[in-house]
């Protein structure tokens, strides 16, 4: 059976305020214990060179094939994204903030979109083909990559915003934090807060802020199936369990109990799972549903 190779890699010293890593992966989907990749909503935005075989993106029952080379933008909502054979990447993740200064399109034009890299970065850096098997060439590619943002950034004018120091207290937090209370902790109004935050990141600080919450109350049912609905509700700082759930399925598209029993399935079914069997980065107890390759990453 085909393991799956996924890697992380430490960005540039130079880079490392708007990128969280660089990243490597390649799978061939069509082995059934690992079909596609369930991605989750999220803050970051993900810079991504394609080799092999064309990757789909799942909308209403249908496949959409996406660009060789493409950005995916902070998500409100689940995505599925579907290949059907030896597909591999490299790929730069980028903090929520840090993706702005390469990109020629506003912030807010890239929520819940999927966009070839070209329309939004420019002229890409040339690469030579990509071999196999999994990992080789992969560090070169990676400083090609490195090297031509590091290019880019030098040709932006420094400027200084308070919107990754704030964006960091919200993380700090796992979003349990209100707007009022980081508009008075940084000496900002509420309006002015929220304009930085669309034009930096793409969304609201509020809606930021929820989506970090939620991800936390996610982590910990993928850590504990057995977790109570009380202590979940409580930990994401909510004091109605019908609301808390009402809003995790809108962004995941399961009720927390939903998801609590589709993790003790996986994890059942990776318990008995060969050794072969399991991705690369996959934990022994198959602690994940997918291995997410965009997201879930601290």
């Amino acid at each position: 059976m085909t393991r799956m190779f996924y890697r992380e890699y430490p960005p540039p010293a130079v880079l490392k305020e708007n990128v969280q890593c660089f990243w490597a992966l390649e799978h061939d989907y069509r082995d059934p214990i690992h079909t596609h990749e369930h991605l989750w909503a999220d803050t970051q935005i993900e810079l991504i060179f394609s080799y092999g075989e064309p990757y789909y993106r799942r909308i209403s029952g249908a496949r959409e094939r996406l660009p060789k080379n493409f950005v995916i933008g902070p998500f409100k909502k689940e995505l599925l994204l579907y290949s059907d054979g030896l597909t591999g990447f490299v790929a730069v993740r980028f903090h929520p903030w840090g993706f702005a200064a390469f990109s020629k399109r506003k912030m807010t034009e890239l929520i819940n979109m999927i966009v070839p890299a070209e329309d939004v970065v420019g002229e890409l850096p040339s690469m030579p083909a990509f071999p196999s098997p999994a990992g080789v060439h992969v560090e070169m590619k990676l400083e090609i990559i490195g090297n031509w943002l590091i290019r880019r950034l030098s040709e932006q004018q420094e400027k200084t915003s308070p919107v990754p120091e704030i964006a960091r207290a919200v993380k700090v937090r796992k979003g349990v934090v209100k707007i009022s209370e980081l508009s008075d902790e940084f000496g900002l109004n509420p309006r002015q807060l929220e304009r930085l935050f669309m034009r930096e990141v793409g969304m609201s600080a509020k809606l930021f802020a929820r989506i970090l919450r939620f991800n936390h109350a996610k982590g910990l049912i993928e850590r504990d199936p057995g977790i109570s609905l009380a202590g979940l509700t409580y930990e994401s700082g909510y004091a109605d369990q019908a609301h808390f759930s009402h809003n995790f399925r809108e962004l995941f598209g399961y009720t927390p109990a939903e998801f609590k029993t589709l993790m003790r399935g996986w994890k059942e079914k990776m318990a008995g799972a060969p050794d072969d069997e399991r991705p690369d980065d996959e934990p022994p107890d198959g602690e994940r549903p997918d291995v997410v390759f965009l997201q879930d990453k601290p």
